[in-house]
């Protein structure tokens, strides 16, 4: 019997018709989560829009340097290419729907149809609100909606206009708030996303270091460490585990050894990654290769 990921209890992609398509000529991707603390998801950034509402989950999220209390009932948005976070308690579990709309599609889309320069859709498509306590209660309906037309799995041409037009009353709805309200003279979001670009290209050497990260970010080692601490919530060296460990299940999962992927995963001792692949997936290596199930960490 095949063993379920201890976090993540089930993810569906309720229109499987979706997945067919190529990434880039989407406009949205919309799921269910099933979540069973305690689960952190690692800071990360993507260029699509996230909109997010708890059913009954409750947990923590910071976007663009913020903390933000997930709960239910609320609507949260996190734009597009915000560093941001999740995380849920021990003991919690929940159901959290996720629209994830492209935001390369929606910008070539409004560009069509609007006289707006580029670079004002873009700006309005990357500012919006991730909270606003008057935010329409009309959100949370139209997204569970949206969860009952997907769930039907109805690809006919009313059933996606359907969508579609969900899918636009949500974003005009969003669009008449104000701009985001990050503080940029105390965050740089660009120098967060710079140093977690930099940390992914050196993750799997042996030789990397919070002295090599900082040389390459040009950044002192302290201040390094008070940007990323500050606009993720997580350490440098946190990060970089997360990474790795992630890097190591895809691995073990195609086959390789244990000692091999400690290698090619950065490590270099075998004990001591064991002891963090145990402490950050539950269960050791060995174990993992056994189960052959889905690790609840990002995928870098």
């Amino acid at each position: 019997m095949k063993k379920r990921n201890p976090w993540l209890v089930t993810d569906i992609k309720a229109d499987p018709f979706l997945y067919k398509i190529p990434y880039e000529k989407r406009m949205m991707v919309f799921y269910r989560q099933l979540w069973k603390g305690p689960h952190i998801v690692a800071p990360h950034y993507h260029q699509d829009i996230e909109i997010l509402l708890s059913l009954d989950l409750y947990g923590e999220m910071k976007v663009s340097g913020k903390n933000y209390a997930l709960r239910p009932g609320i609507v949260f948005v996190v734009p597009s290419n915000a560093v941001h976070l999740f995380r849920y308690a021990k003991g919690v579990e929940g159901t959290l729907f996720v629209l994830q709309l492209h935001t390369p599609y929606l910008v070539k889309l409004f560009k069509s149809l609007l006289p707006t320069p580029y670079d004002q859709i873009v700006h309005a498509i990357s500012s919006l609100n991730v909270e606003n306590p008057k935010r329409s209660a009309e959100l949370p309906l139209l997204i569970k909606k949206l969860a009952a037309l997907e769930s039907a799995k109805n690809t006919d041409i009313l059933g996606t206009m359907e969508k579609l037009e969900i899918i636009l009353t949500i974003m005009r709805t969003l669009f008449k708030e104000t701009a985001n309200n990050v503080d940029t003279d105390s965050y740089n979001e660009n120098d967060v996303k710079r140093i977690m670009d930099i940390i992914g290209l050196q993750a799997f050497s042996s030789e990397t270091s919070l002295d090599s990260i900082a040389k390459t970010a040009s950044m002192s080692k302290f201040h390094l460490c008070h940007v990323f601490k500050n606009g993720t919530g997580t350490s440098v060296h946190s990060y970089l585990n997360t990474i790795r460990i992630a890097k190591a299940c895809e691995l073990i999962k195609k086959g390789n050894n244990i000692t091999e992927t400690a290698n090619k995963c950065g490590f270099g001792s075998l004990s001591h990654f064991i002891q963090l692949f145990k402490s950050v997936v539950g269960i050791t290596p060995k174990q993992w290769y056994r189960q052959k199930t889905d690790v609840a960490v990002p995928k870098f």
